[in-house]
Protein backbone atom coordinates (compact mmCIF):
# COMPACT_ATOMS: atom_id res chain seq x y z
CA UNK A 1 0.00 0.00 0.00
CA UNK A 2 1.54 3.19 -1.00
CA UNK A 3 1.43 6.02 1.25
CA UNK A 4 0.75 9.52 0.25
CA UNK A 5 2.31 12.27 1.87
CA UNK A 6 -0.86 13.71 2.80
CA UNK A 7 -1.99 10.78 4.02
CA UNK A 8 1.17 10.58 5.87
CA UNK A 9 1.21 13.75 7.88
CA UNK A 10 -2.38 13.10 8.72
CA UNK A 11 -1.37 9.50 10.72
CA UNK A 12 1.25 12.17 12.23
CA UNK A 13 -0.98 14.17 14.02
CA UNK A 14 -3.14 11.52 14.46
CA UNK A 15 -0.51 9.65 16.06
CA UNK A 16 0.66 12.56 18.16
CA UNK A 17 -2.84 13.79 18.68
CA UNK A 18 -3.72 10.63 20.27
CA UNK A 19 -0.84 10.49 23.14
CA UNK A 20 -1.43 14.33 23.85
CA UNK A 21 -5.39 13.88 23.90
CA UNK A 22 -4.79 11.07 26.41
CA UNK A 23 -3.07 13.04 29.48
CA UNK A 24 -5.72 15.87 29.21
CA UNK A 25 -8.37 16.41 31.91
CA UNK A 26 -11.29 17.44 29.95
CA UNK A 27 -12.66 20.17 32.13
CA UNK A 28 -9.48 22.48 31.67
CA UNK A 29 -9.09 21.78 27.63
CA UNK A 30 -12.87 22.64 27.78
CA UNK A 31 -12.35 26.18 29.60
CA UNK A 32 -8.98 26.92 27.58
CA UNK A 33 -11.04 26.02 24.34
CA UNK A 34 -14.02 28.18 24.95
CA UNK A 35 -11.26 31.30 26.12
CA UNK A 36 -9.93 30.73 22.37
CA UNK A 37 -6.85 28.80 23.02
CA UNK A 38 -6.94 26.94 19.84
CA UNK A 39 -4.39 24.06 20.57
CA UNK A 40 -7.11 23.47 23.20
CA UNK A 41 -9.96 23.44 21.02
CA UNK A 42 -8.04 21.38 18.61
CA UNK A 43 -7.63 18.87 21.87
CA UNK A 44 -11.04 19.09 22.88
CA UNK A 45 -12.10 17.82 19.36
CA UNK A 46 -9.79 14.97 19.40
CA UNK A 47 -11.26 14.19 22.54
CA UNK A 48 -14.65 14.47 21.73
CA UNK A 49 -13.80 12.28 18.24
CA UNK A 50 -11.99 9.29 20.24
CA UNK A 51 -14.26 9.32 23.09
CA UNK A 52 -11.38 10.35 25.82
CA UNK A 53 -12.45 11.11 28.89
CA UNK A 54 -15.76 11.95 27.54
CA UNK A 55 -18.27 10.36 25.46
CA UNK A 56 -17.34 9.94 21.85
CA UNK A 57 -19.46 12.70 20.10
CA UNK A 58 -18.48 13.33 16.83
CA UNK A 59 -20.75 16.55 15.75
CA UNK A 60 -18.93 17.96 18.81
CA UNK A 61 -15.65 17.01 17.57
CA UNK A 62 -16.61 18.70 13.96
CA UNK A 63 -17.83 21.82 15.96
CA UNK A 64 -14.62 22.09 18.06
CA UNK A 65 -11.99 21.50 15.06
CA UNK A 66 -14.42 24.28 12.65
CA UNK A 67 -13.29 26.53 15.63
CA UNK A 68 -9.44 26.16 15.62
CA UNK A 69 -9.83 25.66 11.86
CA UNK A 70 -11.41 28.92 11.38
CA UNK A 71 -8.07 30.45 12.81
CA UNK A 72 -5.54 29.12 10.62
CA UNK A 73 -4.91 25.83 13.07
CA UNK A 74 -3.20 23.55 10.29
CA UNK A 75 -3.78 20.36 12.57
CA UNK A 76 -7.55 21.18 12.95
CA UNK A 77 -7.73 22.04 9.11
CA UNK A 78 -6.22 18.39 8.42
CA UNK A 79 -8.51 16.72 10.71
CA UNK A 80 -11.73 18.59 10.03
CA UNK A 81 -10.35 17.32 6.26
CA UNK A 82 -10.36 13.73 7.13
CA UNK A 83 -14.10 14.06 8.87
CA UNK A 84 -15.49 15.56 5.61
CA UNK A 85 -13.66 13.09 3.28
CA UNK A 86 -14.57 9.77 5.53
CA UNK A 87 -18.25 11.50 6.08
CA UNK A 88 -16.97 11.03 10.00
CA UNK A 89 -20.50 12.13 12.07
CA UNK A 90 -21.47 14.93 9.11
CA UNK A 91 -22.05 14.29 5.52
CA UNK A 92 -18.90 13.35 3.30
CA UNK A 93 -18.01 16.59 1.49
CA UNK A 94 -14.98 16.30 -0.87
CA UNK A 95 -15.00 20.02 -2.02
CA UNK A 96 -15.30 21.36 1.64
CA UNK A 97 -12.56 19.32 2.68
CA UNK A 98 -10.50 20.39 -0.20
CA UNK A 99 -11.39 23.71 0.63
Amino acid sequence: MKITPIAGLASLILLFGAITVAAADISQTKIAAESGDVEAQHQLAQMFQQGVNTAKDLPEADKWYRRAAEHDYAPAQVELGLMLIRGDGLPKNEAEAAA
